[in-house]
């Protein structure tokens, strides 16, 4: 009679299964992000077709397919939109409501798969995953314990992948400014708008200090993008790129100051080289590359030097 009833569910729920998942992608994905669109969707459609073979053979996660089904469809509408954190963040979702229609043997092999994985989380994520598999926990409470060890573990892997999208479009602004920077001073270079040895122009003189003040800052702003952060925490993360952003205001300003400190006797104090135009253009993109060297102005300017 039981497997009558396994068999009965089996079908019934193979009948109302909707065809397989094939998310579009939206075309402006053919030419960019292509790789991280291909990959979900792979894994999208790849986890359907895995999820219905062994519905076919399992009641109980027969019985839960079409809920499962419902998060992963969820999944393929986000990759449809060009939203691959949702769709990812939904991915999980469908593997996490699998656990709650799994078997006591497969829910064992679900909890070690995870105790073993909890070596890549840190801190309170691992501590946590950790206490709800141990073995008491699993006697009393198994699937309670996995299916939140598991939320607990693609959450971690959700804000890497935020992280990383935070520290990739980070990289792609700063490197898109570098390049403007740098193609405006070759347009002014080929159209002899840059200031020559000699040139008493004051304004022209100002603008350049200022644009190449604004060179140096955009290559330490794109050189701190492209390196990992120290901080592990999402709000540091994003306060650290309003700081870097804050060196293409600070840059220009700062070779402004310092143009004005070679007209005065204090540059010969600073600098053991004369204040010719190329010596202030250097000058001018190692203030906007390092905060340091208009600092050391102040501190000469305000005699801490000497204390």
């Amino acid at each position: 009679m039981a497997d009558k009833i396994a068999t009965d569910v089996i079908e019934a729920a193979g009948a109302h299964v909707e065809p397989p998942l094939a998310p579009k992608a939206p075309w402006w994905r053919w030419w960019w992000g292509n790789q991280r669109w291909r990959r979900l969707a792979s894994a999208v459609v790849a986890y359907d077709l895995v999820l219905r073979g062994r519905a076919q053979q399992d009641a109980t996660l027969a019985a839960g397919l079409s809920a499962i089904r419902t998060a992963l469809k969820s999944a393929s509408d986000a990759l449809e939109t060009g939203d691959i954190d949702r769709g990812w963040k939904c991915f999980h979702n469908a593997q996490q409501i699998e656990l709650l229609h799994l078997g006591d043997a497969q829910l064992c092999a679900a909890a070690m798969a995870i105790r073993s994985e909890a070596d890549k989380l840190g801190g309170w994520r691992k501590a946590a995953v950790m206490k709800l598999l141990d073995r008491d926990c699993c006697e009393t409470g198994l699937k309670a314990g996995v299916f939140q060890a598991a939320r607990i573990r693609d959450e971690h892997y959700d804000n890497e992948a935020y992280k990383d999208g935070l520290r990739r479009r980070r990289s792609l602004c700063f490197a898109s400014i570098l390049g403007i920077v740098v193609a405006a001073l070759l347009g002014l270079s080929w159209g002899k708008s840059l200031p020559s040895a000699g040139s008493l122009n004051e304004t022209d003189m100002l603008l350049s200090m200022a644009m190449f003040g604004l060179l140096g800052a955009a290559i330490s702003a794109a050189i701190a993008a492209a390196q990992p952060s120290s901080s592990s925490r999402i709000p540091e993360m994003v306060s650290s790129f309003g700081v870097t952003a804050l060196r293409l205001v600070i840059g220009p300003a700062s070779a402004v100051v310092l143009y004005f400190a070679a007209q005065s006797a204090m540059f010969s104090k600073i600098f053991s080289f004369g204040a010719e135009t190329n010596a202030l253009f250097l000058v001018a993109v190692a203030a906007g590359f390092s905060e340091r060297l208009v600092l050391r102005v102040v501190e000469t300017m305000t005699g801490k030097d000497s204390e």
